[in-house]
């Protein structure tokens, strides 16, 4: 009986939908089109971030040269939070990702989860790997400026992220100091140190810490000669200060004593040729006099211009007293010398130099009668040429004789 009642309600039921107009049908279809719209919308509607009240933006620093950040941090927390809901992740679980990027960054290795609940979260990492926050422009922003913070997204199809792109207006930056390159070397004080001919510039200053100059021809510098000493270019690199003028000192090379007036030269040539005849005894050696060359300081001291690559230091570091170690007369000699071995045929010549150190200069008269030929001198062979010696010499002291 009950049977029979049910089959008669179904018949009744697709009676009456029988008897439905066309126009019914149609409005049907479109309710039941609306109702699979609204769910498919919703599976795949984007989410923006922008839009949320919590996203800040800030200027800093001076007009010309403001810098943009962003609480990139939240708007990346409210990113996982919809990117949670969107691969189902639990509640309990989404706290606890949550959480660990506080304080480590997003970092799920430190989530100890079973399996089906990594797969999720790895899920999460993926979909925010192809999610990207920065602005269109970040630095040397001025005031009045408009700038865009963008979020963009990779491989956005499975992604509920909606790209979008938020307008700031820049304000706020202080405006730029104007200040004089002078107000900055007004404290530097130059000297020079060495001999005319072969001066070095000496910098000092109470303000100015540290800093390398540049000095062209620096170690070959002659009384008279101006010189314009450089300054680094990070001693004006003040945040919000634009620096104008020169960037230089210059100077006038003075106070260098003249080693050509040095009076005893015969005597300095004397003592260097009894040095090389005392390394060459034997009566079969014959030996010439070549030249002798004068220079700032000892060839054993580091500065030395004898003792380097090259007399012509450009660098000059401020403050540094190793160039004051010339500045008290010292000097050094080297004589050059052309040796022939007599006891064999057809030999060739052989050059010697004979370095005489600790010598100081004493109103134009070396102190070579204070020179032990034991300890303040040395005799080396020359490894180039003749004129390579000489020229080299030349270019790094000065020829006496």
């Amino acid at each position: 009986m009950k049977e029979s009642n049910t089959n008669e309600k179904i018949q009744n039921f697709f009676g009456k939908l029988g008897k439905l107009s066309k126009a019914t049908w149609a409005i049907i279809a479109v309710v039941v089109v609306v109702i699979i719209g609204f769910f498919v919308y919703s599976g795949n509607r984007k989410s923006e971030v922008l839009t949320d009240k919590d996203v800040k933006v800030k200027f800093d620093g001076y007009n010309g040269e403001g810098r943009a950040t962003c609480n990139e941090e939240v708007i990346q927390l409210k990113i996982l939070k919809i990117l949670a809901q969107k691969v189902g992740l639990d509640k309990d679980t989404e706290d606890l990702m949550l959480k660990s990027f506080d304080n480590h960054g997003l970092d799920f290795n430190r989530i100890s989860l079973d399996s089906s609940k990594i797969e999720k979260l790895k899920k999460i990492e993926d979909l925010i790997d192809d999610v990207h926050i920065d602005f269109d422009k970040r630095i040397n922003l001025k005031n009045g400026e408009k700038i865009h913070l963008k979020i963009t997204v990779n491989n956005g199809k499975d992604n509920p992220i909606k790209p979008e792109s938020k307008t700031y207006t820049v304000k706020g930056l202080e405006n730029i100091k104007q200040e004089s390159t002078s107000s900055v070397l007004s404290s530097v004080k130059v000297s020079f140190a060495g001999f005319n001919g072969i001066g070095r510039v000496i910098i000092k200053s109470d303000k100015i810490k540290d800093g390398t100059f540049k000095v062209k021809n620096n170690g070959k510098l002659s009384n008279g000669d101006t010189v314009k000493i450089k300054a680094p270019d990070e001693l004006f690199n003040k945040q919000g200060v634009h620096y104008t003028g020169d960037k230089y000192v210059k100077a006038t090379v003075d106070g260098l004593q003249d080693l050509s007036k040095i009076k005893n030269i015969d005597a300095i040539k004397k003592f260097s040729d009894d040095v090389i005849k005392n390394s060459y005894k034997s009566d079969g050696y014959e030996i010439t006099f070549i030249n002798l060359y004068a220079f700032a300081g000892d060839s054993n001291d580091s500065d030395s211009s004898s003792s380097s690559d090259s007399a012509v230091k450009s660098d000059v570091t401020i403050n540094d007293d190793s160039a004051s170690k010339v500045s008290g007369k010292r000097m050094s000699v080297i004589g050059l010398y052309q040796i022939v071995d007599k006891d064999l045929d057809n030999s060739d010549p052989f050059l010697r130099k004979v370095t005489i150190n600790n010598l100081k200069d004493e109103d134009n008269v070396a102190n070579i009668s204070s020179i032990s030929a034991d300890d303040d001198t040395s005799v080396v062979n020359a490894s180039n040429t003749l004129s390579i010696e000489q020229h080299d010499l030349m270019a790094k002291g000065i020829k006496l004789k």
